[in-house]
């Protein structure tokens, strides 16, 4: 099994389990939560998912699938100025439609837990008039004119540029984050890959060639978090500091992907698989 096949093999195994029943609960939840409160006007626009699926990064890894609703504003409003009648609400609707799921009140969110562990948190959102949205989150506290929608376009396009090696880079990263036990949020995962990928030579190249890929971004990322300790998210404009700790951690992983890429030109495969998997943890093959 020679490189390209080790990160393919990688690749497989971060995949989001059960995609399809992922896809099918979200459009039921929708249709649920339109009847009560859209009623006569349903819009299957006013829900999605968002995070990490919405910028198709999401892997075993992602410990929550974001999904947003809409409501109308005068629900919006009473859910801001305290009111539980809405969230409990929001959850009661919720809950009866998955019977088997555990269905529990998070701040302004509603969080689902399914029997096959998977895990969904909805958010009640109002759209504004510019096309943004505003809610509560729970990382990033009240957020108010996010543009969700841009955002995602921008990673989808990126990634249509670079022959879907962005989202691999955000998956690989996500197994790096949980094999090195490191606090920093997806989304700043997700803008360091892009503003890396963007200006790299090899960006629409194969797998071929993701030992040199993750060996420069890592050697990117110490770089770049030591000059310059924040980040942009492309399409929303949203601003996110890069946790000291990435410097290590990012060094690290460089000098264990040069470690790789050497132990690889001497043909001693084994010993460079494990310094990959050192990097991503079990989802490396060995």
């Amino acid at each position: 099994m020679n490189i390209a096949d080790c990160f393919m093999r990688c690749s497989a195994n971060l995949l989001v389990r059960k995609q399809d029943a992922v896809e099918q609960r979200q459009q039921t939840l929708m249709r649920s939560l339109n009847k009560v409160f859209w009623q006569e006007t349903p819009r299957i626009d006013y829900s999605f998912f968002f995070g990490s699926y919405g910028r198709n990064a999401a892997c075993r890894e992602t410990a929550v699938l974001d999904v947003l609703f809409v409501l109308p504003d005068e629900s919006f409003q009473q859910l801001r100025t305290g009111d539980a009648e809405v969230l409990n609400k929001f959850r009661s609707a919720t809950a009866a439609l998955f019977l088997d799921a555990k269905c529990v009140l998070e701040s302004a969110q509603v969080a689902l837990t399914f029997r096959d562990d998977i895990h969904f948190r909805v958010y009640p959102a109002r759209l504004e008039r510019n096309g943004t949205y505003s809610f509560y989150h729970p990382e990033l506290g009240e957020v108010k004119g996010y543009d969700l929608r841009g955002e995602m376009a921008a990673f989808h396009e990126m990634n249509k540029q670079t022959n879907s090696n962005l989202m691999h880079l955000g998956r690989l990263l996500r197994a790096w984050r949980s094999k090195a036990s490191l606090q920093t949020h997806s989304l700043a995962l997700d803008a360091l890959a892009y503003d890396f990928i963007r200006n790299w030579e090899q960006r629409d190249r194969s797998f071929m060639y993701y030992d040199f890929m993750c060996r420069d971004f890592f050697t990117y990322l110490a770089t770049r978090a030591t000059n310059n300790p924040s980040i942009t998210v492309p399409g929303s404009k949203f601003s996110m500091n890069i946790p000291t700790q990435l410097v290590a951690a990012a060094s690290a992983a460089a000098v264990l992907a040069n470690e790789a890429i050497d132990e690889d030109k001497k043909t001693q495969t084994r010993r460079a698989r494990l310094c990959w998997h050192q990097i991503f943890g079990e989802y490396f093959p060995t």
